[in-house]
């Protein structure tokens, strides 16, 4: 029976033919499938580096690292060799505040030198931006740094700068050996 069933296939299939190029044609779809598989491995990494700069920049929104965000402000430009120390919050006369700070020598560069820098954000109900909220913060002269208007001082090594970018809400840098305008241009407030 088994040899019956043999002979029958045989005799049903004697007829076909295989393309005398077809080990060719199977050779070259393999090489085609190994070549776009080398080529997706290559683009892949390149692409997904591409989109991490790419789609927050579409977006709106900055890829700063989750350490250089102080309450919603984000520092866009930090100089290097600055490491970051523990943040600071305080309440005191209806304010809260939060401090993030960057130094050279893990410190307090106001106070125990080195460079560094400092990003405080204010809160409170009573923070208007208009000139006598301003003045009544704290003293220097009225100045307009990357596009914010607010008030700068220096003394003793310490250049400050701060604004109301927005109701309730006060920022202020303080610098040490670093350039404030580049640190100020890097701020986004959210």
């Amino acid at each position: 029976m088994l040899d019956d069933l043999k002979a029958a296939m045989a005799a049903e299939t004697a007829h076909l033919a295989v393309a005398p190029d077809l080990a060719e044609r199977v050779e070259r779809r393999a090489a085609r499938k190994r070549w776009r598989t080398l080529l997706a491995s290559l683009l892949v990494p390149l692409l997904a580096a591409v989109g991490w700069w790419l789609v927050p920049q579409v977006a709106g929104m900055s890829a700063v690292p989750a350490d250089q965000v102080i309450d919603g402000v984000e520092v866009g430009y930090l100089p290097p060799g600055l490491t970051r120390v523990p943040v600071e919050r305080e309440t005191e006369d209806g304010y809260t505040s939060i401090t993030g700070l960057w130094t050279t020598g893990g410190g307090k560069p106001f106070v125990d030198g080195g460079d560094g820098v400092a990003v405080s954000v204010y809160r409170g109900p009573r923070i208007e931006n208009t000139r006598a909220w301003l003045e009544s913060f704290g003293n220097g002269e009225t100045r307009e740094i990357a596009g914010h208007e607010g008030v700068y001082s220096t003394g003793m090594g310490v250049d400050t700068f701060f604004w109301v970018p927005k109701p309730g809400m006060n920022v202020m840098i303080n610098t040490v050996g670093v350039d404030l305008e580049r640190v100020v241009a890097g701020i986004t407030v959210r």
